[in-house]
C-alpha cells in the first residue's frame, strides 16, 4: 500500500514537471511567433498613397501623410501607424489609420472613410494596454468602436461598439479614464515614399572607406557607395516649399535635385573634407553651380564672410548643408542643415555581411590544410599506409566535428532550453521509479 502511495505521488510530481516544461515551450513558441517582419508593411505604403490621392486628400497640397511603427500592445510585433498633418493650418499630427499584423498579413484595423462633403470626422486613440478606440461622427450621428489587439498576432477583438444620435448617448461607460493614452501627435512620421528598413539592414552603416581615410583638407572623388537615390526624409516630399524631394547621385558624379516645378542638375568634381563627416561639394562650374538643394534663400553675408555648400553624412542620413565662414577663421563645426535625405538601400546588409564572414572563415580553413599538406608531402610519403590511415581518420573526425557544430548552430536557443528541460524530467522519472 505504501509503495502504491509513493508511486502515485511520484506520478503526480512528474505530471507537474511535464506541465511546467510544456508551459515553457508554449512561452517560447509565443515569443517566436511574435517576431513578425515589419518590412511586410512596405507593400501597403504605395497603396495607401494611391488610395488617398484618388479621394483628393492631397488636394491643394494642404495635407500630408506619413508612417510610423509602434508596438502598441508590447507583443514584439509593430503596428503601422499612418499620420495626417494639415500644412495650411500648421496643426499637429493626428492618427489617421492603423494597420496590424494578422499572422503575416498586414491588415487595416477598420475601413477609413473620407468625404469632406459629408463632413465626416474620425478620431483614433491608442492606449498602453493594447486597446484602440475609433470615434466617428457625421451630422447628428455619433459612434465608437473599442478594439483590443491580439497578443498572438490574430484578428483584434471588438470589445464594445455603439451608435447614437447626438445628445442621446455618450461614452461614459467605456471607462477610458482608467487607461493610459499614447500621444501619437509627437511621433516622428516618415514619408510614405520611403520603405521600411528591415532588421537585416545595418541601422547605422559606416562611411565609405575613402571618406574615413581622407585627412582634413583632402579632396577626393565621389565614392561609389553614395551613388543612388536619396529621398527627402520629411513626409511627402518635405513640409516646406523649395526643398528637393529627392537627390539622385550618378556614377559619373552627376546629381539631380528633383523639385515639383523642375530639376536642378550639376556634376560633382570633388569632395573636400572639412570635418569628420562634413564635406564641401566642389562642382565643375564653381561660379554658377552650387550644391544647394533648396531654393528661395535670401539675405546677404556679413562683411568678410563667404558661403560654402556641401554635405554631412550621418549613418543612413545625408544632409545638404551650408557654412557661413569668416575669412581666416573658418569653422566647419556648425553647418546649417538645409535638406535631410535618407537612402534605405545605403550600406551593407547584416545577413550579407555575416555570410561574407562565414565564407572568409571557410576559405581560410581550406587554405591552411593545403599549405600544410604541400610542406609535409614528403614525410607523408615516407610514412606510407599507416600515415594515410591516420590522416583519413583525422579528416573524418574533423568533418564530424564541423557537422556537429553546424547542427548545434541551427538549433534555436529556446529549443535547447526546452530539450534540456525534457531530458531533466526523464532522468528524474527514471530515478524515482528505480528508487
Amino acid at each position: 500500500m505504501r509503495d502504491y502511495k509513493n508511486m502515485e505521488n511520484r506520478l503526480k510530481l512528474l505530471n507537474k514537471l511535464l506541465v511546467v516544461v510544456c508551459s515553457i515551450l508554449g512561452l517560447f513558441s509565443f515569443v517566436n511567433s511574435a517576431q513578425a517582419d515589419s518590412t511586410a508593411y512596405n507593400q501597403l505604403l504605395p497603396q495607401i498613397t494611391e488610395k488617398w490621392e484618388s479621394k483628393q486628400l492631397f488636394e491643394n497640397n494642404s495635407n500630408r501623410l506619413g508612417y510610423a511603427l509602434m508596438d502598441i500592445d508590447k507583443n514584439g510585433t509593430d503596428e503601422l501607424l499612418i499620420g495626417l498633418i494639415n500644412l495650411i493650418n500648421d496643426e499637429k499630427w493626428e492618427l489617421f489609420e492603423v494597420y496590424y499584423m494578422n499572422g503575416n498579413t498586414p491588415t487595416p484595423l477598420f475601413d477609413r472613410f473620407w468625404d469632406t462633403s459629408h463632413r465626416m470626422g474620425t478620431v483614433i486613440n491608442t492606449y498602453t494596454d493594447g486597446s484602440i478606440i475609433v470615434f466617428e461622427s457625421s451630422p447628428g450621428i455619433m459612434s465608437y468602436r473599442l478594439f483590443q489587439l491580439s497578443k498572438e498576432n490574430k484578428e483584434p477583438t471588438l470589445i464594445k461598439q455603439s451608435q447614437f444620435r447626438s445628445g442621446e448617448g455618450d461614452s461614459d461607460d467605456l471607462d477610458l479614464d482608467s487607461k493610459t493614452k499614447i500621444d501619437t501627435s509627437t511621433i516622428e512620421y516618415t514619408s510614405l515614399n520611403l520603405p521600411i528598413i528591415g532588421d537585416n539592414m545595418d541601422p547605422n552603416p559606416p562611411m565609405p572607406k575613402s571618406l574615413v581615410d581622407a585627412k582634413i583638407g583632402d579632396e577626393i572623388p565621389l565614392p561609389s557607395e553614395l551613388v543612388g537615390t536619396w529621398i527627402n526624409k520629411e513626409p511627402n516630399k518635405g513640409t516646406k516649399p523649395g526643398r528637393a524631394s529627392s537627390l539622385i547621385l550618378g556614377e559619373d558624379g552627376s546629381y539631380t535635385g528633383t523639385f515639383k516645378d523642375g530639376d536642378i542638375r550639376g556634376k560633382v568634381s570633388r569632395l573636400k573634407k572639412v570635418s569628420e563627416n562634413g564635406f564641401i561639394v566642389l562642382t565643375e562650374n564653381q561660379e554658377n553651380d552650387f550644391f544647394s538643394l533648396i531654393v528661395g534663400l535670401g539675405g546677404g553675408l556679413p562683411p568678410g564672410h563667404r558661403l560654402e555648400h556641401g554635405m554631412v553624412l550621418e549613418g543612413r542620413t545625408l544632409y545638404n548643408v551650408s557654412w557661413v565662414l569668416k575669412e581666416g577663421e573658418e569653422d566647419y563645426s556648425k553647418p546649417s542643415k538645409l535638406v535631410t535625405f535618407v537612402n534605405p538601400t545605403y550600406g551593407p546588409k547584416k545577413l550579407e555581411k555575416k555570410a561574407e564572414q562565414e565564407v572568409a572563415k571557410k576559405t581560410d580553413t581550406k587554405e591552411e590544410p593545403t599549405q600544410d599538406s604541400s610542406e609535409k608531402k614528403k614525410p607523408e610519403q615516407e610514412v606510407g599506409k599507416q600515415g594515410d590511415t591516420v590522416a583519413e581518420s583525422t579528416q573524418d573526425t574533423s568533418e564530424e566535428t564541423n557537422s556537429e557544430q553546424k547542427l548545434f548552430e541551427n538549433i534555436p536557443v529556446f529549443g535547447l532550453i526546452a530539450g534540456a528541460g525534457l531530458v531533466l524530467v526523464f532522468i528524474l522519472a527514471i530515478f524515482w521509479f528505480k528508487k
